[in-house]
C-alpha cells in the first residue's frame, strides 16, 4: 500500500489568485531544509522555540505576499478565518460557551498588565470549579475531541525550513490553546496556590510542546536532548521561591509524554499516597529517590552513584545546585505534560504513532505569534516506515 505523504499543499495556483493572491502557498525544496529533524525535535523538547525558521527564500516570498493582504482584509487573523478556515464572526454555539465568556477571550492573545508585563487574558467571569466534571463542552480552552468546527488542521502555506521528508502543519482553535483552567481541573496534579500559578506562567512564557513517536522513545535510551521539558521553563521554575518546595499530587494514569524517569517517579509517589508511606505533599523530597539526569540534560556536574536527595543538604554548592536543577527539571516536565495534554492527544490521534507517524509539535509564547488573535499550534510530522501491519 503507498504511504499518505507527509506534506500535502493546500492545493490550486502557487501564486494565488485575485490582486493580492489569495491563498498563495510555498512548495518547499531539498535545499531549503535548514534544519535536520533531530534538530528540529531538540529544540521543541527544549531550546527556545524562535530557533525554528524558515529558509530566507520563503520568508521573503510570504514577507512580499503578506503586505497586500494585510491592507486588503485589515490583518492576517481575518484573512485565516475568512479564506482559509471560513470560520466566520458569528459567536461560539451555545454548547461551547462555559457561562458568559465572550469573543475577547478566545483567542491566546496576551494583555498587559500596569506594569508592562503580558499575561493571557481571563475571562470576564470565574474560571470553571475545580468540582467540575471535565467535559469539551463549557471549556476556556481547546480540547482534544472537539470537532472542525472549532479546531481545524491545515498545512502551513508558508512552512519552516523542514527535511523534504516532512510536512508542517497548522491546528488552527477558536478555543485558546492555553488557560489557566488547564491546571485548575479536578483532576489536576497541582494543589491550588502560588506554586500552581508560578508554573504555570513558566509554562506559558516557555511555550508548550512535545514529541511523538520514534524520537519519543529515545529518551528510554538515556538521551537528555529528547526529554520535553523546555530550558526556559527549568530557568524561571529555578527562580520561583515559590516552587522550592513544592511537590505535585501523585497521579494514578501515567501520561505518554512523559519519560520513563518520570512515569516511575508518579507510579511510586501513587504507592505511597495509597499506603500512607513516603513523604507528605509539599515536601522536597520525592517519594522516591529519583536517579541522576543524563549529563546532556544538566547544567553542573554529575557526582556518580550518587542521588539529588542524597546530595541536598550537604552545604556543598554544586550538589545543591544539581538538586535544584533537578527538581526544577522534574516540574516542568510535569508541568509541559499537563498543559499539553490535549495537545498531544489530538497530534496523536491525527498521526498515529502506531502508523509509522512522528511528529514535533509546538505552541509558540505569546511573544513569538505572529498571528496573536487566533489560538493555534504547529505540528511537523513525518512518515518513519509502514504501519507494523502492512510490512511483511
Amino acid at each position: 500500500m503507498k504511504m499518505e505523504p507527509a506534506h500535502k499543499p493546500a492545493g490550486g495556483p502557487v501564486e494565488g489568485t485575485g490582486p493580492v493572491g489569495e491563498g498563495a502557498y510555498h512548495v518547499p525544496v531539498a535545499e531549503e531544509a535548514v534544519m535536520t529533524w533531530e534538530y528540529i525535535c531538540r529544540v521543541c523538547a527544549r531550546e527556545g522555540l524562535d530557533k525554528l525558521d524558515r529558509h530566507p527564500r520563503c520568508q521573503k516570498r510570504y514577507d512580499d505576499w503578506a503586505r497586500p493582504i494585510q491592507a486588503k482584509y485589515g490583518g492576517l487573523e481575518a484573512y485565516i478565518k475568512a479564506y482559509r478556515l471560513q470560520w466566520s464572526d458569528d459567536a461560539l454555539p451555545e454548547e461551547y460557551v462555559p457561562g458568559a465568556i465572550t469573543s475577547a477571550i478566545c483567542s491566546d492573545a496576551p494583555t498587559t498588565n500596569g506594569d508592562g508585563s503580558t499575561r493571557i487574558a481571563a475571562p470576564p467571569t470565574s474560571a470553571p470549579k475545580e468540582t467540575q466534571e471535565p467535559s469539551w463542552r463549557g471549556l476556556y480552552y481547546f480540547h482534544s475531541s472537539m470537532p472542525s468546527t472549532m479546531a481545524k488542521v491545515i498545512p502551513n502555506d508558508w512552512p519552516y525550513g523542514v527535511p523534504a521528508d516532512c510536512g508542517h502543519y497548522v491546528v488552527w482553535c477558536r478555543l485558546p490553546i492555553l488557560h489557566p483552567s488547564l491546571f485548575s481541573t479536578p483532576d489536576t496534579p497541582f494543589p491550588k496556590g502560588t506554586s500552581r500559578d508560578a508554573l504555570y506562567e513558566a509554562v506559558v512564557s516557555d511555550g508548550i510542546r512535545g514529541l511523538t513517536g520514534h524520537m519519543a522513545t529515545d529518551r528510554e535510551k538515556g538521551d537528555g536532548d529528547f526529554r520535553v521539558i523546555g530550558e526556559h521553563t527549568v530557568a524561571l521554575l529555578r527562580k520561583s521561591k515559590e516552587i522550592d518546595t513544592f511537590t505535585p499530587t501523585p497521579s494514578a494514569t501515567a501520561s505518554p509524554m512523559l519519560g520513563p524517569r518520570m512515569i516511575a517517579i508518579q507510579a511510586a509517589s501513587h504507592l505511597n499516597a495509597r499506603t500512607g508511606t513516603g513523604p507528605s505533599s509539599g515536601s522536597r523530597t520525592s517519594a522516591v529517590d529519583p536517579p541522576i539526569l543524563p549529563p546532556s540534560a544538566l547544567s553542573v556536574p554529575v557526582v556518580p552513584g550518587s542521588s539529588a536527595n542524597a546530595l541536598s543538604g550537604t552545604g556543598i554548592g554544586t550538589a545543591n545546585a544539581l538538586h535544584m536543577r533537578t527538581h526544577a527539571a522534574d516540574l516542568a516536565e510535569r508541568a509541559q505534560a499537563w498543559a499539553g495534554r490535549h495537545v498531544d492527544s489530538f497530534v496523536r490521534r491525527t498521526w498515529p504513532p502506531d502508523q509509522g507517524w512522528q511528529t514535533a509539535w509546538f505552541c509558540n509564547p505569546p511573544h513569538l505569534r505572529t498571528v496573536p488573535g487566533l489560538s493555534h499550534f504547529h505540528v511537523i510530522v513525518r512518515r518513519q516506515a509502514a504501519p507494523h501491519n502492512e510490512r511483511q
